[in-house]
């Protein structure tokens, strides 16, 4: 069993760590969804 890349392949590294796409989004939402409270808030207020 051979553990070299393939010659003339990609040669790509291992995929480590975790996809952060859903977080990102997730956080972006949160966000988003804050802001909209604080406009909202500040509008009955007033």
């Amino acid at each position: 069993m051979s553990t070299s890349p393939v010659a003339g392949g990609p040669g790509r590294l291992p995929t480590t760590g975790v996809a952060i796409g859903g977080y990102v989004l997730t956080a972006l939402l949160l966000v988003g969804g804050g802001a909209v409270l604080l406009v909202l808030g500040r509008r009955r207020a007033t």
